[in-house]
């Protein structure tokens, strides 16, 4: 009898124990998903503050509004996903944060301005000089049929491209640019950029 019960008490010890191990193989999920809403909190906090801002400043940029699909497609896209992570923590600020080779991304309420100034919908075409962290691009893609992006900066352009694509992005394409060679713009592609030289000038670009 004690033999038995001995054993009883051996398998429930075992069966606690696995539980045990189960529930912290889940804690990181869990914490993955506390920290999600908690960026969900800060996009949303983010947008109020774009509308505060273009409010406060309506006479100057000449609009007291951004379009709701542009703060719509903000309040989404994982901006957090776009910086380093030492900077993720800042990420929904209204400010531009560094990205790396002395560029920055720039801060939301520039990227709402620009997006809503293009107007783009389902049947642009949009094309990018400098693609920067990418996240422009994100926004643009969100609202457009296609977005041709293109960067100088070779570590950037493969961070962004792979950003992009892990992030499911399937309507930009992402070309680096190379060089300069006798006025023609000699381009290494990624995806499906299809751009072909000459490209006539290749102006000063803003980051992304």
């Amino acid at each position: 009898m004690r033999t038995l019960a001995s054993a009883f008490w051996s398998l429930r010890l075992s069966i606690l124990s696995g539980l045990a191990i189960v529930a912290l193989a889940a804690c990181p999920k869990t914490a993955s998903g506390v920290e999600e809403q908690t960026y969900a909190v800060r996009r949303e906090q983010m947008i109020r503050t774009i509308e505060a801002q273009v409010h406060h400043l309506s006479s100057a940029i000449g609009r007291d509004h951004i379009d709701p699909r542009v703060l719509d497609v903000m309040g989404k896209i994982p901006r957090h996903e776009f910086v380093p992570e030492d900077f993720q923590q800042a990420s929904y600020e209204d400010r531009p944060l560094p990205i790396g080779f002395g560029q920055t991304i720039s801060q939301p309420l520039i990227v709402a301005l620009m997006t809503d100034i293009l107007n783009v919908d389902r049947t642009s075409v949009v094309l990018e000089v400098g693609t920067g962290s990418g996240y422009q691009a994100a926004v643009a893609a969100a609202l457009a049929r296609q977005v041709y992006t293109i960067e100088i900066i070779p570590e950037l352009a493969h961070r962004a491209a792979d950003r992009l694509h892990h992030l499911g992005y399937t309507n930009v394409a992402l070309g680096l640019v190379t060089g300069i060679l006798d006025g023609r713009t000699r381009a290494h592609l990624m995806g499906s950029l299809s751009l072909r030289p000459p490209l006539t000038s290749l102006h000063p670009y803003c980051n992304s």
